[in-house]
């Protein structure tokens, strides 16, 4: 990237966009002084677009924010639009996710697109939520919008929003509280620790809240989309909670530079060489701003994925076959010390364990930003099953979503949460690499259930060996129903539950 005059750039804060029902909507403009524009870029954030207001510029780093806008518009030599969501920043009317983006993404593309000075193509471009009113834009405004860059759009609600495959995670209530005011709300005010363990409708009530809508998500605002109608990059890393919904867009679209590295959400916003307490090495990191000139100026590139285990960048496959894993225990498959293990063959027998509210699972060893990749704080818990593979002869590459068909059951008389994880166990065994996360919910009386686990992109070297862990929390990110008992007990059918992994073959 060369140098950039960033500040050779003129800015208009708060100029105005009228919605289709009279609402208006507040925009900042950013264009490059001396040269002419060679495209317009319009960026949705719900973040606040940074203008100073009595409570200071968003404190959450942004797609939208005016450093990275008037970096892009010196860059690219484009005027960067970016565009405050209904009820968030200075824009009017009240913030109700997921109602009025497709309308009002519509609304600002058919304004600016009047503008004499938009000239060259219109990309949309957002991250997180915003991502998802730059796949409205793109969809509603088809013959205007010529490109979209997204950083892990969410998907259709459910997929990500307000939970995970009928689950609702603990951070997304972060999110809800964030977005409940004008301005991302404070959250330093409050003991997560202890308002994570409460009832859900506690929880909004310590946080100030009378009802953050946990129950009232709907898809009236958004299209139903298939595909992307225009050509895209879309960026998003494999513990990021988008990373499937992202990666299922890019693999029903044509003409989509999919790029998945070893991120979480925040990384994925802000590559980094350091994720989850590994380095990953220099080649892992990328410049967003880069490929975001580079889509301006020229067709997406080619799709890649960063490949944990050999810690190198491959292209995308286009073609896997199925790797099948049974669990099977003779005796106990609870604990890293029992006798459950993956094989080949279908297994047999039942593995019981008690799933203890008073002590959940914790999904981390404590509660912060960083996510930790290595389960091994999981090894010596009782209440997880542990099933482990021989060790690999040959590398297999495994690229794709895992899937885990469940057959299991619970005492509890209300709907039973079940956490799945996958892990690469390195030789000796003290060592693993966290992979991939799945949840279900499974009604009373019934059996059967099938976890998503999510894509992976991983190499099993020589001497590795494959983990399935089963659990009834992951705590605080998910934790079953308030009306779950506070213990019950939980069964899992060896015959009828399998774990199966895309693998490239050559």
């Amino acid at each position: 990237m060369r140098t950039l005059d960033e500040y050779d750039v003129d800015v208009r804060f708060d100029e105005g966009v009228t919605a289709a029902d009279g609402t208006r909507l507040s925009v900042n403009l950013f264009r490059p002084n001396g040269n002419p524009s060679t495209a317009t870029v319009i960026i949705w954030t719900p973040l606040g677009n940074g203008r100073s207001t009595t409570l200071g510029p968003s404190p959450v780093p942004s797609l939208g924010s005016p450093r990275h806008c008037r970096r892009l518009a010196a860059a690219a030599d484009a005027t960067v639009v970016s565009v405050d969501l209904r009820g968030r920043g200075d824009s009017d009317g009240d913030f109700v996710p997921f109602v009025h983006e497709q309308a009002d993404a519509d609304a600002v593309v058919t304004a600016l697109a009047g503008h004499p000075w938009c000239t060259g193509p219109i990309v949309v471009m957002g991250q997180g939520y915003g991502a998802a009113c730059a796949v409205a834009a793109a969809w509603n405004a088809t013959g205007l919008v010529s490109a979209a860059f997204l950083i892990s759009p969410p998907g259709r609600p459910g997929d990500v929003f307000p939970g995970r495959d009928g689950v609702r995670r603990a951070d997304l209530l972060v999110w809800r509280h964030l977005m409940a005011g004008r301005h991302p709300l404070p959250t330093r005010f409050t003991d997560w620790r202890d308002l994570l363990t409460r009832p859900w409708k506690e929880q909004e009530s310590l946080l100030g809240h009378e009802n953050l809508g946990w129950t009232d998500f709907s898809a009236t605002g958004l299209p139903e989309v298939t595909e992307l109608p225009v050509p895209a990059t879309i960026l998003t890393g494999w513990w990021d909670p988008a990373c499937r919904p992202s990666w299922e867009l890019a693999r029903r679209s044509r003409a989509v530079e999919l790029i998945v590295g070893p991120w979480t959400a925040y990384a994925a916003r802000h590559p980094a060489q350091h994720v989850g307490g590994v380095d990953w090495g220099p080649r892992s990191v990328v410049d967003p701003l880069e490929l975001q000139v580079d889509l301006i100026r020229r067709a997406p590139g080619q799709s890649r994925i960063f490949l944990t285990g050999d810690n190198a960048w491959h292209p995308h496959p286009s073609e896997t076959a199925t790797w099948s894993l049974h669990p099977s225990a003779a005796r106990d498959a609870r604990t890293t010390a029992g006798d459950g293990h993956l094989a080949d063959t279908p297994g047999t027998g039942t593995a019981e364990f008690t799933s203890d509210l008073t002590d959940p699972v914790p999904a981390q060893p404590g509660i912060g930003p960083e996510a930790q990749l290595d389960l091994a704080f999981l090894d010596g818990r009782h209440d997880v099953l542990g099933y482990t593979s021989e060790p690999v002869a040959e590398p297999r590459l495994v690229i794709g979503e895992l899937t885990l068909e469940l057959d299991a059951d619970s005492d509890s008389p209300a709907e039973a949460l079940w956490v799945a994880s996958v892990e690469d166990v390195f030789p000796g065994g003290a060592t693993s690499l966290h992979l991939a996360l799945g949840v279900a919910a499974i009604r009373p009386g019934a059996r059967k259930a099938v976890l998503r686990l999510g894509p992976i992109g991983h190499r099993f070297r020589p001497g590795h060996r494959v983990r399935l862990r089963l659990a009834g929390t992951a705590a605080p990110l998910f934790r079953p129903v308030d009306q779950a008992p506070a213990r019950e007990q939980r069964r899992v059918h060896h015959a009828g539950t399998v774990l199966r992994l895309p693998e490239v073959r050559r």
